[in-house]
């Protein structure tokens, strides 16, 4: 018998562990008459693994809190960023109305209407950011309930393209719909329009002046949802970063956002019992993006 560790309470110096190996002492007929031990004290031993462990926990929890602080930090720096952008531009578009109202004619009422329009898209995505932000706390609480109800994909999704036709003619993305008439499950709604809204904004970032193709099907017992667009594409190593939170697979410089779309979008679509992936090369565009739904 091999005894890794074997404790023994001892008079002299109390308890002791000891690594013990215990072999028997045959006679001349081969039936065990005897039994030799032979124990090594491995006390001080363990104590100093137990402290090497200790100090090694300590130092990946050490590591992990100072990575969470540079994360926490770089997070705030983008969001205050993020943040700032709308609202200075919003204050700025407000500062104009008193001067126009003061001697407004025909011709001005078209450049006001343009300031109004301007301010809602501005208010619009201060509201998509701070929306973000809660998101991510109710999926760090475990939070985030879903409304379930029998809603048709594709016909969500149409309805969805048509309210951001404006947005998608600004970006020059020319948009290209492939609907099976039925794709019927039971999810929630508004949910599903963030991913809707999320995987599209995502096309027109990285894929702007280029056609954007979403395809909505039926395969199995699923709906797969895939949104294709001809930009930037991802690397190998990025496709999973993507979906974590706060990573980004592009410079923060030269994109901007807050690093949680994709985050969010998986959430979504895991909560709905579901897998989201994207294919892509870079530089050669073409990334798909499929979520599939149960």
């Amino acid at each position: 018998m091999d005894i890794p560790e074997e404790p023994l309470l001892t008079k002299a110096r109390g308890l002791r562990i000891l690594h013990t190996k215990k072999i028997p002492i045959l006679n001349s007929e081969g039936v065990p008459e005897y039994l030799l031990g032979i124990s090594e004290d491995i006390t001080e031993k363990k104590r100093n693994e137990e402290t090497h462990n200790q100090l090694f926990i300590a130092k990946v929890a050490r590591d992990e809190a100072e990575k969470g602080i540079q994360l926490r930090d770089d997070f705030i720096a983008v969001a205050a960023h993020e943040l700032k952008t709308p609202l200075t531009a919003l204050k700025l578009q407000f500062q104009l109305i008193p001067k126009l109202l003061k001697n407004i004619d025909f011709s001005e009422k078209i450049r006001f209407s343009q300031l109004i329009e301007n301010s809602l898209r501005q208010l619009d995505q201060f509201g998509q950011l701070v929306n973000e932000l809660l998101d991510v706390s109710r999926m760090s609480t475990g939070t985030l309930n879903l409304r379930l109800i029998i809603t048709n994909l594709s016909i969500l999704t149409e309805e969805v393209m048509q309210r951001y036709k404006q947005e998608l003619a600004a970006s020059g993305c020319e948009l290209r719909l492939q609907l099976q008439p039925r794709v019927i499950g039971n999810w929630d709604p508004m949910r599903l329009e963030q991913v809707l809204v999320n995987l599209m904004t995502n096309a027109m970032k990285y894929g702007a002046g280029k056609p954007i193709e979403i395809r909505c099907q039926v395969s199995g017992d699923r709906a797969v949802l895939s949104v294709r667009d001809h930009g930037i594409g991802v690397t190998k190593e990025d496709q999973i970063k993507i979906f974590k939170r706060f990573e980004r697979a592009a410079p923060v410089t030269k994109y901007r956002g807050l690093g949680l779309g994709l985050f969010i979008t998986r959430h979504i679509v895991e909560a709905h019992h579901g897998t989201i992936q994207v294919e892509s090369e870079l530089e050669k565009g073409t990334p798909y993006r499929h979520a599939t739904l149960t």
